[in-house]
């Protein structure tokens, strides 16, 4: 069973739980708070996703996804379930421009938190799966400072 790194002790201001909004300019912050933790690093580069189809050529490329990947958003939950339940117990996907995503397809950007958000998540039926956190780090309103 994996053991639950607390994020909030050592960053008081994160909100959210698995997914989190913070300003890009905490991203190195995170970084060295995740690599303290133990984490996985795997980082989406959000000027690369302007809707569906690039994000999941970003995702692919950025989560070692198989070449028979499907890249729709039943495959994307597949994949990301055998990348959360492989050999690593901590993952965390910094999606690095996400205000830029979201002003290429909002929807795009919905539709990829609700889906990290439901693989594995504590207390599921799912078998000891790790802890997967997201941070979606952007500048402007509503990134926080």
């Amino acid at each position: 069973m994996v053991s639950y790194a607390d994020l909030k002790k050592p960053m008081p201001w994160l909100r959210g739980v698995r997914v989190h909004v913070a300003n890009a300019q905490r991203e190195d912050e995170v970084r060295r708070v995740l690599d303290a933790e133990g984490f996985v690093l795997r980082t989406l580069e959000g000027s690369r996703i302007s809707g569906d189809v690039a994000f999941f050529h970003e995702a692919a490329r950025a989560l070692g996804f198989p070449e028979y990947f499907g890249r729709n958003w039943d495959a994307f939950h597949d994949c990301l379930g055998d990348v959360v339940f492989g050999p690593a117990e901590r993952i965390a996907i910094l999606w690095r421009d996400a205000d830029e995503s979201l002003a290429g397809d909002a929807q795009t950007v919905v539709n990829a938190a609700s889906a990290f958000d439901s693989v594995g998540s504590p207390g599921s039926e799912d078998d000891d799966p790790a802890q997967l956190e997201v941070f979606l780090f952007g500048r402007g309103p509503g990134f926080g400072s």
